[in-house]
């Protein structure tokens, strides 16, 4: 489902709000318009073609007129023909009824040419009047029937092109199309039926004869009115039962045509068709037939508003319905508009909002946050930004008192940093002065070691030549005075550097704890860098090297502490020996006194005395090997002490610059405002 839609996805990723909205707007209003004006064309064309057919229908009664006009020229044609005088006086009168009507039907049909289409029988019927109008009666046998006639059916005729160009004649209405057909097809019929039995009537009576083909012709057109009547009748019935309004205009006139209808049929049977005596006047003939023939008028100009009305009522209801779709679909775009348009607004007013409150943030105000005006997503992504917006703030005066308790740390730090510096650098200073103590006691026991052999040299020549001398014991004596104050002196300087021992031992421990306290105020500097996130990565690597370096101080101190143990093992075994050599020279002491006062017991006193002294030839050899091996050992702790000092120094420097990154720490925090 993704990979199908995938595509329009991409495509409206690329559009803004107001672009997608349109787009979405238009999708949804092109269909609604192009119905609409597929509905509204279907409307304007029905209006156009109603338009059309009252266009027709205003031609249908002047045209009728004009066929009446006609027949009633030929009626008074007929009777001048046949030597009525009176009839003769009308043909000026109703040859310029004839003219006005041409005149009144020709300028209606050029108004409304464009609707009603080609009539070619207009130009005829125009062209056959001319020549019908300068016909005279005395020059017509025949009263000029066969040409009125001619101009009869081309009227006719014409009025037919106008029905179907209008397309009158096949309107959908039922009752419109039945009234339609009586207007345009029925009447025309039954105007020239009754006008050709009037008139031809006429001319029979007036001349008091009837040829027979005329009176066959006559025979026909007399049955043919009672169909054409019926069928009129039957129309106006059938359209007034379909639209009762209609009853009470058309009744009466329908009714009309039946019994005028019936009065011409009457004298045209008996006294023309049926006879030879023609025993009616001309006069009263034509009576009875302009009598039928006004009917047919009056039924014509009864169905002619009728049929207009019936068309009016149409052309109301399509207009009624174009209006409404029109009205309906300006109401829906507006509606499609309004909704489109509040739709943006609310997403714009959403996104403004966010932009707004990112801004603000931007800046350093943590205090920003979206106004929720509305229940969609833009909505909830406003509540998320929000909700990340107080995790963000709390983030940051979580980091703001870390920084700052890491500026304290950091302090604390760089004070005990440069305590232990100091301390540091005190213990390579004693360490120094413990080596060069050493190395003069190493000195000191070389020259015992030599006087000791020197000693065992003389107690030899003593053993060798004791016989020669007081003087001799004497000086032996002064000599071994010498001894026992060197010795003592030793004693004096192995139990000094004893007591310096254990003073170092002690800076040992001292740098140990410090050690153990740097270690643990790294631990604690590397977790406020960790709760601080990113901003603390610079200071936990810092945290991280200060850390190490105490972990290299405290194992170079467990090794100093080892190897200051091992030196007062030495030194108070050293210390333990130097007593007993210090007895035993004192014992040496009181012999060579003994010496002076009996020198009967020098031999013998020599002979211990050189015990004695390769004794303590063998001890202070010993003991320069072990001073020695105390001065080496001294001088390593003097270094390490020297290298302690070194990256205590570091240490030191590494606070500070964690001082430092902790301050610009608390310094880009105190630049966000959160509360």
């Amino acid at each position: 489902m993704k990979a199908l839609f995938a595509p329009a996805a991409w495509l409206v990723g690329r559009l803004s709000y107001r672009q997608k909205l349109l787009a979405t707007g238009a999708l949804f209003a092109l269909p609604l318009i192009l119905l609409g004006g597929l509905l509204l064309a279907d409307r304007q064309s029905a209006l156009a073609e109603l338009e059309q057919e009252r266009a027709g229908l205003a031609l249908q009664l002047p045209a009728l007129e004009l066929m009446l006009a006609l027949h009633d020229l030929h009626g008074a044609f007929q009777g001048a023909a046949a030597g009525e005088a009176d009839f003769q006086q009308r043909l000026p009168q109703r040859r310029a009824a004839v003219e006005q009507a041409l005149a009144r039907v020709g300028k209606l049909a050029q108004e409304q040419a464009g609707a009603l289409g080609p009539a070619p029988a207009w130009a005829e019927l125009q062209g056959r009047w001319q020549a019908v109008a300068a016909l005279r009666p005395e020059d017509e046998a025949d009263g000029g029937l066969e040409a009125y006639l001619e101009l009869s059916q081309l009227s006719r005729q014409w009025l037919g092109q106008i029905s179907d160009g209008s397309r009158l004649r096949r309107d959908g209405d039922v009752a419109a199309a039945a009234l339609v057909d009586t207007l345009s097809v029925k009447l025309p019929l039954l105007v020239e039926s009754l006008g050709l039995a009037r008139d031809a009537g006429l001319g029979a009576v007036a001349r008091k004869r009837l040829k027979s083909g005329l009176r066959n012709r006559l025979t026909v057109v007399r049955g043919g009115l009672e169909p054409l009547i019926g069928w009129t009748l039957e129309n106006v019935d059938k359209a007034a039962q379909l639209r009762p309004g209609l009853k009470a205009g058309l009744e009466g006139p329908a009714g009309n045509v039946g019994t005028a209808s019936l009065g011409l049929q009457e004298v045209l049977t008996t006294k023309v068709i049926d006879t030879t005596d023609f025993d009616i006047g001309a006069a009263e003939y034509a009576a009875r037939g302009d009598v039928a023939m006004a009917a047919v008028l009056d039924l014509a100009r009864a169905l002619t508003p009728a049929i207009d009305g019936l068309l009016a009522e149409r052309q109301g209801r399509l207009l009624l319905v174009r209006n409404l779709v029109l009205g309906g679909l300006a109401l829906l775009l507006l509606v499609i508009v309004y909704g489109f348009t509040g739709a943006y607004i609310s997403i714009m007013r959403g996104i403004h909002s966010l932009r707004g409150a990112a801004a603000v943030m931007a800046g350093g105000d943590l205090r920003a946050r979206v106004e929720l005006v509305s229940g969609d997503e833009v909505a909830e992504a406003g509540h998320s930004f929000n909700h990340m917006a107080e995790t963000f703030a709390g983030l940051i005066r979580g980091n703001g008192q870390a920084a700052r308790a890491v500026v304290e740390a950091s302090d604390n730090l760089a004070r005990a940093s440069q305590q232990v510096e100091h301390a540091s650098g005190r213990q390579s200073e004693a360490a120094a002065r413990t080596a060069a103590a050493v190395q003069q006691m190493s000195v000191s026991v070389a020259e015992v070691a030599e006087h000791a052999r020197e000693t065992a040299r003389m107690t030899e020549e003593a053993d060798a030549a004791a016989g020669r001398g007081a003087v001799q014991a004497e000086a032996a004596a002064a000599d071994m005075a010498g001894v026992v104050s060197g010795v003592r002196e030793s004693v004096q300087l192995i139990q000094s550097l004893e007591e310096r021992s254990r003073e170092i031992g002690k800076v040992v421990q001292t740098i140990q704890e410090i050690a153990d306290q740097t270690n643990l105020l790294a631990l604690n500097a590397a977790i406020e860098a960790a709760r601080a996130g990113e901003h603390g990565r610079g200071f936990s690597v810092v945290a991280d090297e200060v850390r190490k370096l105490a972990d290299r101080t405290g194992v170079s101190t467990r090794e100093i502490g080892s190897t200051i143990s091992a030196i007062q093992q030495d030194i108070h075994q050293a210390v333990a020996g130097m007593d007993d050599n210090s007895a035993r020279v004192d014992g040496s002491t009181r012999r060579v006194e003994e010496l002076s006062r009996s020198l009967a017991e020098i031999r013998h006193a020599v002979g211990r005395s050189a015990e004695h002294v390769r004794d303590i030839v063998d001890a202070t050899a010993g003991q320069r090997d072990a001073s020695t091996e105390i001065a080496r050992n001294i001088q390593e702790i003097a270094d390490m002490a020297e290298e302690n000092h070194a990256a205590i120094r570091a240490s030191s420097q590494a606070v500070a610059e964690l001082g430092t990154l902790a301050v610009g720490l608390t310094d880009s925090v105190a630049g966000l405002v959160t509360d």
